[in-house]
């Protein structure tokens, strides 16, 4: 049987563990741990759809490795930066990921972001593979119509939206590889409540208004999607 190799291509604490789990469960589509580009050929579970997220870390945001597999589809996930940022202050804060010597302040942290998500899209317009961008949003605000088209695009035999999942069988999501908080353990979609405002990153984020709208529309992000971003709304 041949396999085929889906790749979800994004920053880190963008939704990729989420996403990960939903396409999962479909009985045709693997649920691997958290694995790099490089490995693919290793994998050998009986699954039809192989399904592989690796996000990119704070020293690749220039050199995301290419994909090499030419008959791959590509998932490129994004999610609105304030909460990207956000969620990787706090991931840094509880296991330590960062080196204690580096500055991960919020202008690195969102610089992380916009020289990524611009250099993902450069990357991908000299490759010929089929691409799917999913908006984290989307996915959280109407989970089941986001993975139906999803289903679709990696020819799932089952195309039914899901907004439930299940944990992994063959290893445990933790910190470091896959998402190791909470909400995820919850096993099914949360359209969460951000919380309190972060004066310090809003101020940031107007400052940078212009480069995010754009970052944003390469992305299809609609107006009014755009709007409340740049609003934190």
């Amino acid at each position: 049987m041949k396999k085929k190799l889906v790749f979800i291509v994004s920053s880190m604490r963008s939704g990729s563990t989420l996403l990960k789990a939903l396409l999962a469960t479909r009985k045709d589509v693997t649920n691997l741990p958290e694995i790099h580009f490089s490995k693919v050929n290793l994998i050998s579970d009986f699954e039809k759809i192989h399904v592989i997220k690796a996000p990119a870390y704070y020293n690749e945001f220039n050199n995301y490795p290419i994909i090499e597999e030419k008959d791959a589809k590509i998932i490129v996930l994004i999610r609105n930066p304030y909460d990207t940022i956000i969620s990787l202050k706090n991931m840094n804060e509880k296991v330590k990921i960062a080196d204690k010597s580096l500055n991960y302040s919020f202008p690195i942290l969102f610089s992380y972001w916009y020289h990524l998500y611009t250099g993902i899209l450069y990357k991908l317009s000299k490759m010929s593979n089929e691409i799917l961008i999913v908006r984290y949003e989307d996915l959280i605000q109407n989970p089941i119509r986001s993975t139906c088209s999803i289903f679709k695009f990696i020819k799932c035999e089952d195309t039914s939206g899901t907004q439930e999942y299940y944990f992994p069988s063959k290893y445990k999501w933790k910190w470091g590889s896959d998402d190791g908080g909470d909400v995820i353990k919850e096993l099914k979609v949360k359209n969460y409540f951000r919380g309190r405002e972060n004066m310090e990153l809003k101020t940031l984020i107007k400052k940078n208004k212009y480069n995010i709208i754009k970052v944003l529309k390469l992305y299809k992000y609609s107006n009014t999607q755009i709007k409340k971003i740049l609003s934190n709304e």
